[in-house]
Order: structure tokens, then sequence, then C-alpha cells
């Protein structure tokens, strides 16, 4: 099957085998971008303006030579951000198909990614809105999240085609 099947439109039908090779590279595609970006805010951290470099025995070396060292950090959680939006896009295309081989309607794929979504904002959220959002509220969405991705993986990667 072409990329352009697999990842780029919502239509058609694939089988579960199928639906786990796509699924795989996606997640790798995904790993790859994350563990570049965990190498990096690993290694670099800002302590106010100077960029703290932190080699592997954890020594650290204060570096000032940088005029605005938050790029250093920015560069890679954009390309994370950037890797996660288009790991969630390339999931939908696929999961869409997939649902659609089971009968079920294709915009059922989008409820996933979406729940990640707003799991993740409020995650963010609530350490700097602790009052407003009780920390109850994540392990509620975190919950929630394992619910629908168990149900995902059921009926997407364990289930047969209809």
């Amino acid at each position: 099957m072409s990329f352009h099947f697999l990842y780029r439109e919502d239509k058609g039908r694939i089988d579960r085998a199928t639906w786990w090779r796509a699924i795989a590279f996606v997640a790798l595609g995904w790993a790859a971008v994350f563990a570049l970006y965990w190498l990096v805010a690993h290694f670099y951290t800002l302590e106010g303006d100077a960029l703290v470099v932190h080699d592997a025995s954890g020594a650290a070396e204060t570096m000032k030579a940088f005029d605005k060292p938050h790029g250093i950090l920015i560069g890679p959680a954009a390309l994370l951000l950037i890797g996660s939006i288009f790991a969630g896009v390339c999931f939908y295309f696929v999961s869409a198909k997939r649902f659609q081989d089971r009968l079920i309607n294709g915009s059922v794929a989008l409820a996933l990614p979406l729940m990640i979504l707003f799991t993740s904002a409020i995650h963010w959220m609530q350490p700097r809105l602790g009052t407003t959002f009780p920390s109850w509220l994540t392990v509620l969405f975190d919950v929630a999240l394992a619910g629908l991705a168990a149900w995902n993986l059921w009926e997407l990667g364990l289930k047969e085609s209809a």
C-alpha cells in the first residue's frame, strides 16, 4: 500500500495486520523525534538567561556565550510539537480506514488523538491553575484516556474485519 493511501486520506479499508504495521511506523517516527527532544532537554537546561550544559556524569557547566540561549531548547520542543501533530494526523487516517473496515464510522478515529490533546492540556494547566483545576481532574482524564486507548487497541488491533 502506498504512503499516500495510508497516511493522507481517510477513505478506504485496511485489515488488522496493515493497521499494526502502519501504527508501528508512526510510533517509531514519533519515538525518534521524542528521543531527539529528550537528549537536548536532558543535557541543556536554562537557569535565568544562562544555558547550563550537563555531561553524562552529571557535571554542569554554565555557558553565557549565547545571547538568546532559549533557541537551543525551543527548536527541539517545536520539532516535538510538529512531530506529535503529524503522528496524530497519521494515526487518524490509518485508524479511520480500520474503523471503516470494522463497519464503524471513520470519524470515531478522532477520539483518541483529541483525548490525548485534552489530557496533555489538563496536565499542563493543572500546576499553573491548581485552585481552578484540582489534581483529581488530571487523574480522571488519565483514566478516560487509558480506557479509550484500550478500546481503540481492542477494536482496531485485535478484532477481525467485519
